[in-house]
């Protein structure tokens, strides 16, 4: 109900006052014989497969890093519940600055290096469970990909955001699985003026 939405302000003093510290850890699944899934991320943590893709040993076929399931947020905006899934390009570049990718041979142009470091990337997979806001990306009906503000911010100081799409694809083994993908995942420069646009737009969900 709009009407019982927080003013911006209010919202705003959330986002940019409320930095959470502290570390969340993640569960290390055991390879089970019964549970095969094609997920790389079922029988490997994601510590271990985002260390694949920082020292560039992920198996061949795997072209993206299984970050969870959908999150009760997004679910409870009507999202089916599916894997999360990134690119091992997007993982990389979200990590990594673009010196770090340059001194690592693996700098690639047109990418944006983001630079979160990956205890922050690890982090904010927790934070993701409750997001301060959810905004819908853009104004196009037919475009239901979305917008997470967190509370965390990146060593900028900027407030991270998360870019979803839902019902995509990911391939992993070879084999192709329908997937809620994450975009990209990076600081956002004047939060404030992002979220105040979104509210004029009435982009804002929740």
């Amino acid at each position: 109900n709009p009407s019982n939405n927080p003013s911006l302000e209010e919202i705003l003093t959330n986002i940019v006052g409320n930095v959470k510290n502290k570390d969340s850890k993640m569960t290390n699944e055991k390879p089970t014989k019964e549970n095969k899934d094609i997920r790389y991320s079922i029988s490997v943590d994601l510590d271990k497969q985002i260390d694949d893709v920082l020292n560039d040993t992920v198996p061949k076929d795997y072209t993206h890093v299984y970050l969870g399931e959908t999150t009760k947020a997004l679910k409870e905006l009507g999202w089916n519940d599916l894997p999360m899934l990134m690119t091992n390009q997007h993982v990389y570049s979200t990590i990594k600055t673009q010196e770090e990718a340059k001194k690592e041979n693996r700098f690639k142009p047109k990418t944006n290096y983001h630079g979160l470091g990956k205890g922050l990337f690890t982090k904010l997979q927790k934070q993701l469970e409750t997001p301060a806001m959810i905004i819908k990306s853009n104004t196009n009906e037919n475009n239901a990909d979305v917008i997470l503000v967190t509370n965390v911010k990146d060593n900028q100081g900027n407030v991270v955001i998360a870019a979803i799409k839902p019902n995509g694809s990911g391939r992993v083994k070879g084999e192709h699985t329908i997937a809620n993908v994450m975009l990209s995942l990076y600081g956002k420069k004047s939060i404030q003026n992002y979220v105040e646009s979104a509210r004029k737009e009435n982009r804002i969900i929740k």
